[in-house]
């Protein structure tokens, strides 16, 4: 029974917070991923779902499960008499609130299954339900990867722990595991969390063994549990090598997502000591959070004396200290299970033994800050037992009470910067003004808006902080069309081309001033080199720019014009 209230109290709190999300649209990846994503729209694509990758197959990602669920998400949400329509986006937000809910329930239940204490679950799962960093990952459509992958990997070790029967724990440890892995490849963390939890409780049982002992004691007791882990793992690469082949481990990042992936080691590894303060920063004062870390918002590391940096690396060296600290005191620390499920979550993102797709993101948190809420949680809950109670107890609630306002209060202010991309963009471009891709989002929101003024100038300070990125040349080169200036735009076109041969915008742009120019031919040669020399895909756009046309000339009653456009159409012969 009092499960159940919990899991209600924590279903009333997500939606208090969080709830405010439903009138958001789609924003950011959420366009490709989701809204415009076809393939979700019908459940018969399911099988297709994993044999395919998340994205591109270079980007070297696998997440079936996740794709799997927005599919559920719009056949359960939208009617099917109107089964070819837009996904309805308040849907996607009210399934992702449930799952924050849920997973602070289910996190509730293995802090208390682990310790045995009374106040240290509550706490951390409060605080785990309000901290205000988990919004991009709650808000953002697509951080569902976040919340399945930890909703299944709460459930997994949930089942090793709880369950008594070893048939039970092999089948639904290792299903939910396996469907976590599914969901994002993060959950691979669930191996050394509770191969880590396993070697405590030998700990904690048998103090006056050696090491050796305990390690031997620690695989006898548990090896059942191990080997489904490990199999399972085995059996998700399997799936993932099927599909992503040669990108197995592929990634795709540019110089602006990830400045790191093209530094030198030391460098890299310095700077992700300082993304790591970064992240605690964050975490716990979240004042000025941002959609967007990318080039040139964190400068690299360029000497031993950087304070962030300092600050990371001893934060660092403190977690691996508390990891070890059980082995050497004889006991079950608290601090040591903290660490556990904060490093292991978090060293897969932290850009330190290998570069990953982008140098920080705020999604990324929301497994590792399980470590950071049982630390909070396990100082307050100290507090609160302190032999002065009467002294402490006061302070205790005091604290307590003005951390979920403040933390609750920020996390529903900042849900609202996810309401469309103009308050997303405007706002990342505030938290982070060095950002070239926050400053050319910007810019393209002033250029959508006819503000040529600011635009220009947002595109300008882009182009300065990063002068050959794709997005904010484009945007120039769409401004001087707007603004009339075909010759300007044509050379814009060209030269972003000529940057960067893959980004379709400027080759769809350019063909488009051609277009409008009644170059037809030459439209019709740059579509082919955006599409690889695909005759029929480079005519099948160029008809859709005449089809438009003739039917806003014809709406407008400009007949005589439309009659000659479709005169130019039938001797290119493109039908």
């Amino acid at each position: 029974m009092q499960k159940s209230i919990i899991l209600i109290y924590c279903l009333i709190l997500a939606f208090l917070i969080f709830g405010i999300t439903l009138q958001n649209g789609f924003v950011f990846d959420d366009m490709a991923i989701v809204r415009d994503n076809l393939m979700i729209r019908n459940l018969a694509n399911i099988p297709q779902f994993f044999n395919s990758p998340y994205s591109s197959l270079e980007a070297g990602i696998y997440r079936p499960i996740t794709i799997l669920s927005f599919s559920l998400n719009y056949f359960l949400f939208t009617q099917k008499s109107l089964w070819g329509q837009m996904p309805a986006a308040w849907s996607f937000h009210f399934i992702n609130i449930i799952l924050h809910a849920l997973n602070c329930w289910l996190l509730f239940l293995l802090i208390k299954q682990i310790t045995k204490q009374k106040l240290l679950p509550y706490l951390t799962a409060l605080f785990f339900l309000i901290l205000p960093i988990h919004t991009e990952a709650v808000t953002g459509i697509v951080g569902r990867a976040e919340l399945l992958a930890l909703c299944f990997s709460l459930l997994s070790l949930l089942s090793f722990l709880c369950f008594k029967s070893n048939l039970k724990k092999i089948l639904f440890g290792g299903l939910t595991f396996l469907l976590a892995l599914l969901s994002k490849e993060n959950a691979a963390a669930v191996i050394p969390i509770y191969i880590f939890i396993a070697f405590y409780f030998v700990i904690l049982s048998s103090s006056k063994h050696s090491f050796w002992q305990k390690v031997q004691t620690t695989i006898l007791n548990f090896w059942r549990e191990f080997l489904v882990l490990f199999v399972t793992f085995g059996i998700y690469l399997i799936m993932r090598f099927s599909v992503l082949k040669e990108y197995l481990f592929g990634n795709n990042s540019t110089m602006v997502e990830n400045p790191l992936d093209f530094a030198p080691v030391w460098q890299r590894i310095l700077t992700s000591f300082k993304v790591l303060c970064l992240y605690l920063e964050k975490s716990f004062w979240p004042i000025n959070l941002s959609s967007d870390y990318s080039y040139n918002q964190i400068p690299l590391v360029t000497g031993a004396f950087d304070w962030r940096m300092l600050i990371g690396l001893i934060a660092f060296l403190f977690l691996i200290f508390c990891l070890f600290w059980p082995i050497k005191k004889q006991n079950f620390s608290l601090f040591g299970l903290a660490s556990i499920f904060f490093l292991f979550p978090f060293l897969p993102i932290a850009n330190l033994f290998f570069p990953i797709g982008t140098i920080m993101a705020e999604r990324l948190m929301y497994f590792p800050s399980i470590g950071l809420c049982l630390f909070l949680a396990i100082i307050l809950s100290k507090l609160y037992n302190a032999r002065s109670q009467k002294n402490f107890k006061p302070l205790f609630f005091i604290i307590v009470v003005g951390l979920t306002v403040f933390y609750g209060a920020r996390s529903f202010a900042r849900n609202k910067d996810w309401y469309d991309e103009k308050t997303l963009f405007f706002s990342a471009a505030q938290a982070s003004p060095n950002s070239v891709l926050s400053r050319s989002n910007k810019g393209a929101i002033y250029l959508l808006d006819g503000n040529y003024d600011k635009a220009l100038e947002e595109t300008q300070a882009a182009n300065k902080i990063y002068p050959f990125y794709p997005p904010a040349m484009n945007n120039l080169g769409l401004l001087y069309y707007y603004q009339q200036q075909y010759d300007l735009a044509e050379k814009q076109f060209l030269k972003t081309i000529a940057i960067s041969p893959g980004y379709a915008n400027a080759y769809e742009n350019l063909a488009l001033i051609y277009f409008n120019q009644e170059r037809y031919q030459d439209a019709k040669n740059i579509l082919l080199k955006r599409y690889l020399d695909h005759q029929d895909l480079a005519n099948q756009y160029l008809l859709s720019l005449f089809e438009d046309k003739i039917n806003s000339l014809k709406s407008a009653g400009q007949n005589d014009k439309a009659d000659k456009l479709t005169k130019d159409l039938e001797e290119l012969k493109l039908n």
